[in-house]
């Protein structure tokens, strides 16, 4: 979790309220269940000053993901087992396996 006030810089006044809002209903951005955009901090004026506001941009990558911890047992005269199927849907292609196998494949 971030505290996005902590990015407005040492002279933002607490007080003010957060656009669009973060799930929290505070200004601490959660990466796994808010979004990408542009978050700005508005603090009220009192008259005859206006509104103040400052923004923040936040980009939110999308992590690796190498798929999900499993197991086989096998018979040394077993045929050939794809263990990159073994890692689940939501595997992302493109790793390393280690060691090393001696097809050079998964």
């Amino acid at each position: 979790a971030i505290d996005l006030f902590s990015l407005l810089g040492s002279n933002a006044q607490t007080g003010g309220t957060w656009s669009p809002a973060l799930a929290s209903g505070t200004g601490i951005l959660n990466p796994a269940i808010d979004v990408s955009a542009t978050y700005t901090y508005t603090v009220a004026g009192i008259a005859p000053c206006v509104d103040d506001t400052a923004t923040v941009e936040v980009i939110i990558n999308q992590g690796p993901e190498a798929g999900n911890n499993n197991s086989i047992t096998v018979c040394q005269n077993s045929p050939q087992q794809d263990l990159f199927a073994l890692l689940g849907p939501n595997a992302q292609t493109g790793g390393t396996w280690s060691p090393a196998l001696a097809s050079g494949t998964s």
